[in-house]
């Protein structure tokens, strides 16, 4: 089945803003919005959320807040107002007061007055067609126009106010009455509930009717703002669901029933934002045939729900074993959107489903949607063909089809593919069985993979603060990729990374060429001396092994030092090695290190009895047995002094006089 239209008429949950031509003095009005639920979320996290966002051409973002009073809500909401304004000018933010969730949190409509007197002024916050603050909300509260019109006087009537008040009496009908009662309250109006089919039909018919309410708004010089399904930005307090197109972060989704059903690894959806970003461009362009980007052929998505219709899952007590509310509506096909650009082509595709062959579809200029019939087990496919008949575009890969239930749940959170110019074969990702096993047979002291059986509250806690600081960690900008090796932290724990493997690599007799002691000598570690001054006593001779750093440890301490950094403004080169005299009773402040040369060997001088310097671990088991399994007889290096500073990059010497400045300048207490 393919249809063709030159306007996308429901595909992302967006709001999408438009003002009647309300006179002179009131200019048309259109920007499309991102709904965005406020969750935990950190501030790098945040940032990305912003720059996908931007990219994709969205004018901002509408901030869901339930319950104003959580502390994530102000803190992820810095995060958010200070970059846009910095960093993306254009981009903006408003606050839209779900009133739904305040009530089941016990909030109402006066408990949002001091985030609204907050943020209202930020160089950041989206402003109305009047000049005035944008305020949205998502119910009316149950409470009066006289209250709304109380709340808006508090702001002098200097905001633009667009509720969603589609539970009042009326509203879809846009009686007369109802505009009579909250006409003085309200500058605009949208309709959730209008984004998606009623539960359990399929066809578009079966939606309220939404015209009524668009040409009431207009008809009473009003804005009118629409939701579009089937996807928003990112889903937070609600837990994962199926209609987003940011990030899925672990930091707020993180109990296993969410994760059965959407994480970021097993369901990204980011394949859908190419069409998205078509869809806006053509909306506030006023183009009635939407196009792909310039200098692209196409954009486009395959998405499919990855279990049978067949599937039988386990049945347990627990509501989310339970088939979902509608879940016989949804069909075994596969579904596509693809918009072509009307230069080139003409165009077609096919699709593919578990390795057979399904439709081709002759596609015309802008947007055209369908399905392929049937879904089968397997690998999942769409081809974009030109007039000759060459593949140029393909979407693949994803998730396996399967007609067992790999989540325990019925989890008809689709699998969406990016059409790309990628068209090798991809093999789809088989979906890991018994992840969740029933609880008789569950992995104790587990992890939240495995449940937290047998886990105390505080070790459940402590899990997921520990999944939490990974992600926090790997996520950083310059660990993950993008490493300067001239960082301080890099030449701390990463440096030099050649000369690390080298090292190992070099106890293998094969690479250093000394099978048999032969022609190379056997390659093995250096016994090196130094000795430690102590304040009472002498010296202590330390042996110890030179050996290559385990890059596990190295890769995770060099991201705690990106961290710090980067919470910080500088590295910290602590302790502070310095080359001074020592004496018998050396005054060596916390925190720094001394050292010195005395009869041709380094000493290393500490600040109390009780701190040394750790042995470091031999680099090898075989270290003591040559390749014969006669013992080595180990040669001896006396340290006596350590590198120059010279030898280290310029930028690290820069850094590390800054830091000893503002060390230097602090005093012992500090």
């Amino acid at each position: 089945m393919a249809f063709n239209r030159g306007f996308l008429a429901a595909l992302v949950s967006f709001l999408v803003l438009t003002t009647a031509n309300l006179g002179a003095a009131k200019a048309l009005t259109q920007g499309v919005f991102a709904h965005y639920m406020v969750g935990t979320v950190y501030e790098d996290h945040a940032h990305q959320d912003i720059k996908d966002a931007s990219a994709m051409g969205l004018d901002g973002f509408a901030l869901n807040i339930g319950d104003p009073s959580q502390t994530f809500v102000r803190q992820t909401l810095n995060y958010m107002f200070d970059h846009a304004r910095d960093n993306y000018p254009d981009f903006k933010l408003f606050i839209s007061m779900d009133l739904w969730a305040a009530g089941s949190a016990k909030k109402g409509l006066d408990d949002f007055d001091d985030l609204l007197r907050d943020y209202m002024g930020h160089a950041a916050y989206y402003k109305g067609p009047n000049g005035y603050p944008f305020i949205s909300s998502f119910a009316d509260g149950g409470v009066h126009n006289t209250t709304w019109m109380d709340w808006r006087n508090k702001w002098a009537n200097e905001i633009y106010f667009v509720p969603d008040f589609d539970g009042s009496k009326g509203y879809y009908l846009s009686d007369p009455g109802w505009w009579e009662y909250w006409g003085d309250v309200v500058d605009g109006i949208f309709s959730w509930e209008s984004t998606w089919p009623l539960r359990g039909h399929t066809d578009t018919s079966s939606w309220k009717n939404e015209s009524y309410v668009r040409e009431g708004a207009f008809s009473n010089e009003k804005a009118y703002m629409m939701g579009l399904s089937m996807l928003q930005y990112e889903n937070s307090n609600d837990g994962p669901e199926s209609h987003y197109i940011g990030n899925i972060w672990p930091e707020q989704n993180n109990e296993t029933d969410p994760t059965r059903y959407a994480t970021q690894a097993d369901f990204p959806h980011n394949g859908i934002r190419p069409l998205l970003s078509s869809f806006i461009s053509s909306y506030k362009a006023g183009k009635e045939i939407m196009e792909p980007p310039t200098g692209e052929d196409a954009v486009g998505a395959l998405w499919y729900k990855s279990i049978h219709s067949s599937t039988v899952c386990p049945d347990t007590d627990a509501l989310i074993s339970k088939k979902p509310d509608g879940y016989s509506a949804a069909s075994d096909v596969l579904t596509w959107a693809v918009i072509v650009s009307s230069i080139g082509g003409p165009y077609s595709i096919r699709g593919f489903s578990g390795g057979q062959e399904l439709q081709t579809f002759y596609l015309t200029a802008g947007y055209n949607f369908g399905t392929f019939s049937s879904l089968q087990e397997g690998d999942q496919r769409m081809e974009l063909l030109d007039a000759s008949g060459n593949v140029v575009m393909a979407a693949s890969g994803g998730r396996c089809v399967t007609s067992t239930c790999p989540d325990g749940i019925y989890n008809l959170n689709p699998q969406i593919l990016e059409l790309t110019m990628d068209t090798s074969e991809k093999t789809c990702n088989e979906p890991i069985t018994d992840m969740y096993p029933p609880i008789s047979t569950a992995a104790t002291w587990g992890t939240r993979l495995f449940s937290f059986n047998k886990c105390t509250p505080g070790m459940k806690s402590d899990i997921q603060r520990a999944y939490e600081d990974f992600h926090r960690l790997t996520d950083q900008n310059g660990v993950g990729d993008k490493i300067d090796w001239s960082s301080a932290a890099a030449l701390e724990f990463l440096a030099p990374p050649a000369h690390t493997l080298l090292h190992e690599l070099l106890h293998i007799h094969l690479v250093a060429d000394s099978e048999n002691d032969t022609p190379n000598p056997d390659i093995y570690d250096l016994s090196i001396n130094w000795r430690q001054y102590r304040l009472d006593g002498d010296p202590i001779v330390h042996e110890e092994r030179a050996y290559g750093p385990m890059r596990s440890d190295n890769l995770a301490y060099f991201a705690l030092a990106q961290w710090v950094r980067a919470k910080n403004g500088y590295y910290p080169y602590l302790p502070v090695i310095r080359n001074q005299e020592l004496t018998r009773n050396p005054a060596v402040p916390g925190g720094r290190v001394a050292y010195d040369t005395e009869g041709g060997d380094l000493v290393i001088g500490v600040a109390d009895d009780d701190e040394e310097v750790d042995n470091l671990s031999l680099c090898s088991d075989y270290d003591d047995l040559a390749y014969d399994g006669t013992e080595i007889a180990h040669e001896s290096l006396n340290l006596t002094a350590l590198i120059d500073l010279s030898a280290y990059p310029t930028a690290y010497q820069e850094e590390l006089a800054e830091f000893l400045e503002m060390y230097d300048a602090l005093g012992d207490d500090e």
